[in-house]
């Protein structure tokens, strides 16, 4: 579609080269008229096996930067270093930068000329969290997408489900899914316009262009001439590609959930999360100390000492738990949910093991005391310490369904609990608003029936 609109295009790959080919892609059912017209190219197809590797050359001679979606980038793209200069470059020198679906991935690692993030303070978009539950994948991609972009300061928007919606800041155009033939039309075709370049976002081989390609393609065809820079550097995925997204009836026709689609929470433990004996807790701390986790441990003791919600825990400074060299014995969190302070305390052995993680973490009293793995000055996500909670319960042999982050928080309130009866200690230590959210949180009610029920003899 770009050849038939007069453009010199690039196609570049991880590694250059023939890309590999997500084998999906080559089933019949995901095959269109423009898929089995690119296959049938023989020109294409000897251009496709020939990619440059990302980026091969001087980026100043290519018009623009476009990245495909699918999910790979978020395994490829998110850690290629080439692939990451080439958007920082192509914006540092004025070119546009057309991404969809998944290829922002290739932003989260990208900086600025300042050392900040390259979103921080631009309107982004991406695939969403609730079109990645959609299609059944969310405990499977490495990261969600849309979260990394608001943790590293990106204005991210979005529309509805599989819905079109793009975002334009600057030289940066965002697609959120590949349904967005019309307003990125609109977009792509003003921006030729203006500048005298393209936005192509081409998928690759044997699947579809998606419709932001489409799109911006239609406009170049009907609207801009052949003046003005006509090379555009593609940018493809390695670890395989997407195909074309169509909805039946509210469904995504190539979604193999769809063939047999099952409610989201069959075979899961959707209720109140377990909490940890003391046992599995000496288990957990010894497992982590044999593999020298020293963060993992330091996250764990605060955790259960804390006991704070997930995302209040990973947002807790270096300066809310230091006092000048030593670790406080009391902290104060502003909780996210209530806005509402709660305090805690630190024990002796938690105030050892922080002070180890410090020594090796560094950094200052406005620092996140747990920084993110894709940018140092931003928090762990709570994505990721729900994996990390995943992993510790299931090393020691416990089912992951069973535990999760609110187990942590729930161990030693359940703990203290038993041991002295007083709720209205508990509900002030959870920073519940009311007593009636404690007595459900810890399944007090059901707790003391099965105890009684137990007592009783037939």
């Amino acid at each position: 579609m770009l050849k038939d609109a007069g453009h010199d295009i690039a196609p570049a790959s991880q590694a250059g080269g023939q890309p590999p080919l997500d084998p999906k892609s080559d089933d019949p059912d995901a095959k269109t008229d423009k898929t089995k017209r690119f296959k049938g190219d023989e020109g294409a197809q000897a251009h496709l096996a020939s990619t440059h590797k990302s980026v091969d050359g001087d980026i100043s001679k290519f018009g623009s930067v476009p990245y495909p979606g699918g999910h790979s980038p978020l395994w490829d793209l998110a850690q290629g270093a080439d692939s990451r200069a080439a958007s920082e470059g192509a914006l540092s020198a004025g070119k546009p930068v057309a991404l969809i679906s998944h290829a922002p991935a290739v932003l989260v690692n990208a900086m600025s000329p300042t050392g900040a993030p390259i979103v921080k303070g631009r309107k982004v978009t991406s695939f969403t969290n609730e079109e990645e539950k959609a299609v059944g994948l969310t405990d499977v991609v490495a990261f969600l997408l849309a979260d990394v972009l608001k943790e590293q300061g990106g204005d991210f928007s979005e529309g509805g489900v599989f819905e079109p919606h793009v975002v334009q800041d600057g030289l940066l155009i965002i697609g959120q899914t590949p349904p967005v033939e019309r307003s990125g039309r609109r977009k792509a075709a003003r921006s030729s316009r203006r500048r005298g370049m393209i936005y192509p976002a081409m998928g690759g081989y044997e699947f579809d262009v998606c419709q932001m390609s489409v799109s911006t393609a239609h406009s170049l065809r009907s609207g801009r001439s052949a003046t003005g820079p006509k090379v555009a550097q593609l940018q493809r995925s390695s670890f395989g590609q997407s195909r074309p997204r169509r909805r039946t009836m509210g469904y995504l026709r190539f979604d193999a959930a769809v063939q047999a689609r099952a409610a989201w929470n069959a075979g899961k433990n959707v209720g109140t999360k377990r909490p940890l004996t003391q046992k599995q807790i000496w288990a957990i701390r010894f497992h982590l100390d044999r593999e020298g986790r020293l963060r993992d441990k330091a996250l764990f003791d605060l955790a259960i000492d804390s006991k704070v919600r997930g995302c209040d825990l990973v947002k807790i400074r270096i300066g809310d738990v230091v006092a000048g060299a030593d670790i406080r014995n009391r902290a104060t969190v502003i909780q996210q949910k209530t806005s509402r302070p709660v305090q805690f305390e630190i024990t002796a052995d938690v105030r050892t093991t922080l002070i180890a993680w410090l020594e090796r973490r560094g950094g200052s009293v406005n620092e996140y005391l747990f920084p993110s793995r894709v940018d140092r000055q931003g928090h762990m996500s709570t994505r990721q310490y729900a994996r990390l909670v995943d992993e510790w319960v299931t090393a020691i042999g416990l089912r992951k369904a069973e535990y999760g982050t609110h187990s942590l928080r729930r161990t030693k309130a359940a703990m203290i609990y038993r041991a002295t009866g007083n709720i209205r200690a508990i509900q002030i230590l959870l920073g519940h608003t009311k007593i009636e959210n404690t007595v459900r949180y810890l399944g007090i009610d059901v707790e003391d029936a099965l105890l009684l029920a137990e007592r009783t003899e037939i």
